[in-house]
């Protein structure tokens, strides 16, 4: 665990690269995350809460990225400086953010009365898939 005074001395002191980027939006990109999901709670608004929503889903976006592209790093360090196994490392973590893409473009979110889930997002389901949906229960 890096301590402020070692964090201040190495990273914020150094020029700007790449993988300065990588550790500030790794470290302080939960935090935002953390406080986007906090007030997505307590959203009444309609507008307000479609906003919340896609900065958090954004955000959860390019948290997977970082962590994708610090475990292919990982990888090719490991693995004797070997861009193959690095590459499908990558590959294999980047799967999942298609697949989150792809159910934050289809979904919509919503504003609830709920205090605590005041605002969610919720799949638009086809004609089909709601006629079954119903057959159900």
């Amino acid at each position: 665990m890096i301590t402020v005074k070692k964090e201040v001395e190495f990273i914020w002191r150094r020029k700007p690269t790449r993988i300065t980027t990588l550790f500030f939006v790794n470290r302080y990109g939960i935090l935002l995350y953390g406080a986007l999901a906090i007030t997505a709670g307590f959203v009444q608004e309609h507008t307000v809460c479609v906003v919340v929503t896609r900065a958090t889903e954004a955000v959860i976006l390019l948290l997977t990225l970082v962590f994708s592209i610090c475990a292919a790093l990982r990888a090719y360090v490991l693995w004797n400086k070997n861009w193959c196994f690095s590459i499908i490392v990558l590959a294999m973590n980047l799967a999942p953010e298609g697949v989150d893409i792809f159910l934050y473009w289809s979904s919509t979110p919503t504003s609830t009365p709920i205090v605590i889930a005041s605002c969610v997002s919720r799949l638009r389901l086809g004609r089909q898939q709601q006629m079954r949906s119903k057959r159900k229960y």
